[in-house]
């Protein structure tokens, strides 16, 4: 099983080849990192608000090493200041090459003492070298602690930042690593969950629980609330803007866009006051253009 980390693991470099980071494969051509990483490889300063628009430079360092590729980031949650978020997803520009693959997730609740490794790149190991230790506890930020057991060998560092955390009990990636303690006398790092990433990314939640995309009116949304709590008592998961649309959102349209094209179907609530509303006009020509089938669902008018 742990055949897909090592073919998922993505290298990040900047356009000169310097190494500053990691990242890893989470579907055919999308990637997932750390916001920081991607501000390194293109010189930008880690909490930038605006989604950069510069390619990224990458390689799958276990699969095809130094076979650069280009990625467009396609989502940007830059770090908060209170902690939390610096996530960037990526979207390559062509397929990876033969032997990659996307890394297996799990979403667990309770990490507590689970052994983890990863695969970084630290200051003057551009070749990349593992690391292990075991699982802790949240933080308020939802990050999940870990730390280093060992007497030697390498710990979570920078250059570890991006890197899936494969657990080995689950036998799957649990998190991203995305930061560690500078103080020397501690061997102490944080994941961000992945329950924390889907929720940043549709796409990524789609790939754990598959959903169906909801396109309503305003004017319809007591309906749909109800709607949607019937749809979850069957087992079936929904994306609704209100509840989709993370708080700090700035490009609400291409979020939108992202989970569109994420869902399994569109689940149109006809009525009158869709007809006329022109937001749901956009969303359909959304799921036009990435061919998602639409199901109406007659709720008023005929």
């Amino acid at each position: 099983m742990s055949s897909s980390l090592e073919s998922s693991i993505v290298r990040i470099c900047r356009a000169d080849g310097v190494v500053v980071g990691a990242g890893f494969l989470v579907g055919e051509r999308q990637a997932l990192t750390c916001a920081h990483v991607v501000a390194g490889a293109l010189g930008l300063a880690d909490d930038t608000p605006e989604k950069p628009q510069a390619p990224v430079y990458l390689d799958i360092p276990r699969v095809a090493p130094r076979k650069l590729l280009t990625a467009r980031v396609v989502l940007w949650r830059p770090p908060r200041a209170d902690g939390g978020d610096d996530i960037a997803g990526l979207e390559l520009d062509s397929d990876p090459p033969q032997g990659a693959q996307a890394a297996l997730l799990a979403q667990v609740e309770d990490l507590w003492e689970h052994s983890f490794r990863v695969f970084g790149f630290p200051k003057g190991q551009d070749t990349g070298v593992w690391a292990t230790g075991r699982l802790l506890g949240r933080q308020t930020t939802n990050w999940v602690q870990i730390e280093d057991v060992k007497e030697t060998g390498f710990a979570v560092e920078p250059g570890f930042s991006g890197t899936p955390v494969w657990d080995s009990q689950v036998e799957a990636v649990v998190g991203m690593a995305v930061a560690a303690e500078r103080r020397t006398n501690l061997k102490t790092a944080f994941a961000i969950p992945v329950d924390v990433l889907a929720r940043s990314w549709p796409m990524l939640e789609s790939l754990i629980h598959p959903f169906v995309f909801l396109c309503y009116a305003r004017a319809d949304s007591e309906l749909v609330t109800r709607l949607k709590t019937d749809l979850l008592s069957q087992g079936i998961h929904v994306w609704i803007d209100r509840e989709g649309l993370q708080p700090g959102t700035t490009d609400w349209e291409e979020a939108l866009r992202t989970a569109i094209r994420a869902a399994k179907a569109v689940l149109l609530i006809a009525s009158p006051n869709a007809s006329s509303s022109r937001y749901v006009r956009d969303e359909l020509r959304i799921a036009e253009l990435y061919q998602r089938c639409v199901y109406p669902l007659w709720v008023a008018g005929t």
